[in-house]
């Protein structure tokens, strides 16, 4: 038989300000904090296509959301959302 391996276990992170309404639907990713280069689960709603440093790119959708504010839970750095379009 094959050797089990297990999935890590990743935190979330703190969501301290929502901004607007959330879709009905979003989707967990992993997004890695530059801080402290630890991932954990960012909800999101969108197609993110990839990380670059502290931000996402997002694909052109007409629906995206990111939460406004949000704080890394292994070294508490506070993010704020601030977009490029």
């Amino acid at each position: 038989m094959g050797k089990m391996t297990t999935v890590p276990e990743f935190k979330k992170w703190k969501i301290i300000k929502r901004g607007s309404k959330p879709p009905d639907v979003t989707h967990d990713l992993l997004f890695t904090c530059m801080g402290c280069m630890e991932e954990s689960w960012l909800p999101v709603c969108g197609l993110a296509m990839c990380q670059t440093e502290d931000g996402l790119l997002f694909d052109l959708t007409p629906e995206k959301w990111l939460p406004e504010s949000i704080r890394c839970p292994h070294c508490y750095r506070t993010l704020t959302l601030a977009r490029e379009d």
